[in-house]
């Protein structure tokens, strides 16, 4: 067993052993091609019955895939039996998670950790104390940067991608001082022990009962109290804007500001916080390295997928996760490349991790670009010894904050007040817009524009302004409530504004869910698999019983931080605008990043959302446009970031584990070497990952996911198809507002259901989008004999019936 992995155990098991203590048969009988490229990805229901696959190696990985137990395990259960454990009841080990870990092995969830040495009370104190004075060594080093005015330049490619993570609520940065606290006064202890300095005489023969009992002060929780919910009233009709209550016995569960969930213990290098390190307990290799050498092909276009697709997924990745940036003084970007501060040690941020640039490298040594500015996510706000976690700001649920916020005061300062209706601006054409950001620093404004009246966007998530597809796509959803809530009103004129606003907003969310599981699951994961699982909705108005209170719904941190940004693979290099005449206008998508000001311009919108549909997405692997894997941000030097290196990189910030291991906890054999992959990758993928990485076990989870041959009728690999089947099982099955659960607080009526289950993405973009008179059957694939496209007066899209909400 590697040090550094027994390292990452035992600061497992000193979380949980001391509280730290800090201040602070689509209608129409159409049905599918056996010969059609696209059929195994369309949903379950447009397929024939008697239609078999015939069988490949990937049809295997279906096989295991439906043959382990879901939910997976996850960090919560391993620390659930540590507990046990520390208080010396037997360690029940429950039937098998059909995992491949052999005996013995770190990653194991039937492992126990080795037992700590006693640690007495006062150094506890000294890590406490020690803890503190990095926290002051970050605050003087902000200070400083702060005043000398050393940051980002403006509108550089990096300062555009702190701009994404600039609305971080200040709250982010407050909570990360006690993670920060936690996080150093860990490593103290740790490596007082592994170094035996001063040991004699500060430990004391203290059980690991009494060092949990010794542990349990209240002066951090008390702090924290404010995070914790009000008393949650188990028959409320509506969610909690921030996602608290939804969960009775467990009432922070997936709501705003907690901590991800672990699919895996973390893997850092020093089994506390810092970055992942090799197999070898050297470096990994150069994140821009890795990237250069897997990306070595020109995309392809996907013969099943349009662009919708992709914009749609990350609309949904916006409703899930956020993790907020470490940032400096009054939210200012912290530097790491500038000579000032690599050569200063007084002003290089501990939390800056830039990528350097290797030599000789095909796009950025002509234009002697030397590091990508990479600063680390903030740590999670915890009372715990124990390694580092990230913190996601926003709401685990499918329930439209991207929309809607994920907190109160963002919820609320969205609502005209009126009616039910969410703020928007009315064109001289009548088209509803999202409401105007008119704050001209808020880093997307620009003056010529501000001038001209024509303002950035507001809405629940702040990066709704980052491309204009995604503007869009946000605006059509809130279209849609704005509608909804209008139609309610006519139904029934005695309600008001709050219940309005609230019944609109369950609609919407429902829909949401609807749409997601029906048609973009079954493309990503494949109809097989998501029918498996029991991700896909019922029909006629059929209801689950399947709620679980002890299913975990926070999104996984291997989910956010690699398995979902399987999308990036799949964004074009150009963005297409179809207008009413039918005539298309490319655009590259650089050129719209942070720039959605033509929104103004009367038929834009539509003529977005119809180039949407008539392009294709890239196929989902190893190859990025290099739009996006060099110059991303671009500014008028050429170059801009490399969005694969710094995912890669983000994945050893957060601990994530190595890819072959999240493998294995996926039921998938064991993998001594790379020719162990010959079946799972394409052999020019494999001989690349060859090229970077010294061990197969080094592999990053980002890198080897997207490495994967796709699971049959999906988008993705088996790996990334295990995290992704995990965490939308969750979120429903541990959702208890889930909009087809029979016994959840105000549940729906059977003929409300019934609707509901009938919604699609096309009748969405038929009842929002102004001049859409036609559109595909299902506009998340490529119009073809077998999904044509049609007027939006079709029976073959049914129109959703607001009646049943007459009261």
């Amino acid at each position: 067993m590697r040090n550094w992995r027994r390292l990452g155990e035992w600061s497992m098991w000193l979380m949980v052993s001391v509280r730290v203590t800090v201040t602070q048969t689509l209608p129409g009988g159409l049905l599918t091609d056996p010969a059609s490229q696209c059929d195994g990805a369309l949903p379950l229901y447009l397929r024939k019955p008697n239609q078999i696959w015939t069988s490949t190696p990937r049809d295997r990985n279906l096989e295991i895939l439906m043959g382990l137990p879901w939910p997976r395990r996850d960090g919560e259960w391993f620390l659930a039996r540590l507990h046990a454990y520390m208080r010396g009841e037997e360690a029940r080990v429950e039937e098998s998670d059909r995992s491949t870990f052999l005996p013995g092995d770190p990653y194991s969830w039937t492992r126990l950790p080795h037992i700590l040495p006693p640690i007495s009370s006062k150094l506890i104190e000294l890590a406490i104390e020690d803890g503190h004075k990095k926290v002051k060594i970050l605050s003087d080093i902000e200070n400083r940067l702060y005043e000398k005015n050393l940051t980002l330049e403006r509108r550089s490619p990096e300062w555009y991608l702190a701009r994404v993570f600039k609305n971080s609520s200040e709250l982010s940065k407050n909570l990360s001082q006690y993670g920060y606290i936690s996080e150093h006064s860990t490593k103290t202890i740790k490596n007082r022990i592994n170094t035996g300095d001063g040991v004699q005489g500060l430990l004391e023969n203290v059980s690991a009962l009494d060092l949990q009992q010794l542990g349990n002060r209240q002066d951090c929780i008390d702090e924290l109290d404010f995070l914790n919910p009000e008393t949650c009233i188990e028959s409320a009709l509506y969610r909690t804007a921030d996602g608290t209550c939804n969960n009775i016995k467990h009432p922070k569960w997936g709501s705003s500001f907690t901590p991800f969930r672990r699919f895996l213990p973390p893997d850092y290098g020093d089994g506390v916080s810092s970055m992942r390190r090799a197999a070898d307990g050297e470096e990994l290799p150069n994140a821009r390295k890795v990237s250069n050498t897997i990306n070595f092909l020109s995309g392809k276009f996907s013969n099943c997928f349009t662009v919708l697709q992709m914009t749609f997924g990350q609309f949904l990745d916006h409703d899930l996760a956020f993790t907020p940036l470490t940032q400096g003084k009054k939210g200012a970007s912290i530097p790491c490349c500038t000579d000032d501060v690599r050569q200063k040690p007084e002003l290089l941020h501990p939390e800056c991790a830039p990528i350097f640039i290797p030599a000789g490298d095909p796009l950025y040594s002509a234009f002697d670009f030397k590091c990508i500015e990479f600063v680390r996510s903030s740590p999670a706000q915890s009372c715990s010894f124990g390694p580092r976690e990230q913190l996601n700001e926003i709401t685990s649920f499918i329930d439209a904050s991207a929309l809607y916020g994920s907190t109160k005061k963002t919820a609320n300062e969205l609502r005209k007040g009126k009616d039910g209706l969410l703020l928007m601006q009315v064109t001289p054409e009548g088209e509803e817009l999202l409401p105007a950001s008119k704050n001209l620093g808020d880093g997307c404004n620009v003056q010529e524009e501000f001038d001209k009246k024509r303002f950035c966007f507001k809405s629940g998530d702040g990066r709704v302004n980052e491309q204009i597809t995604l503007t869009m796509t946000t605006t059509m959803w809130a279209r849609q409530h704005n509608r909804l809530a209008r139609g309610l009103k006519d139904l029934n004129p005695q309600w008001d504004d709050e219940k309005l606003y609230q019944e609109a907003r369950r609609i919407v969310i429902a829909m949401l869910q609807q749409v997601t599981y029906n048609e973009f699951l079954s493309g990503v994961l494949g109809p097989f698999l998501a029918s498996g699982l029991g991700l896909t909705p019922g029909t006629g108005g059929t209801y689950t019983n399947d709620y679980n209170p002890d299913i975990k719904s926070n999104i996984a941190n291997e989910f956010a931080a690699a398995a979902y940004r399987f999308g990036h693979s799949m964004i074009p290099t150009k963005l297409r605008k179809v207008n009413a005449r039918g005539q298309s206008s490319d655009t590259l998508i650089n050129d719209l990043f942070f720039n959605p000001f033509s929104a103004y311009e009367p038929g834009t919108t539509t003529a977005l959302m119809k180039g949407l549909l008539a392009h294709s997405s890239e196929i989902v692997d190893t190859i990025f446009s290099a739009q996006i894997a060099g110059k991303l941000f671009q500014g008028g030097g050429g170059i801009g970031l490399d969005l694969v290196a710094i995912n890669i990189n983000r994945g050893r910030d957060h601990g994530l584990s190595a890819y072959v291991r999240v493998r294995q906890a996926c039921g998938f054999p064991a993998v001594a070497s790379f020719d162990d992959l010959t079946s799972v990758m394409s052999p020019e993928i494999l001989a690349n990952l060859r090229k970077v990485y010294k061990s197969v076990e080094d592999i990053d989870l980002f890198a080897g996911g997207l490495s994967e041959l796709p699971v049959a009728g999906g988008q993705v690999g088996p790996t990334f198809a295990c995290l992704l089947a995990d965490q939308f099982l969750r979120l429903k099955r541990g959702d208890r507002y889930w909009f087809e659960y029979k016994d959840g607080p105000g549940a729906f009526t059977p003929d409300q259901l019934r609707e509901l289950q009938e919604v699609s993405m096309a009748q969405v973009m038929c009842d929002t989008m102004l001049d859409m008179t036609s559109v595909q059957r299902w506009p998340f694939q490529v119009v073809s004999a077998y999904n044509p496209e049609m007027p939006c007066s079709s029976r073959c899209i049914p129109k959703f019936n607001l009646s049943y909400w007459k009261f």
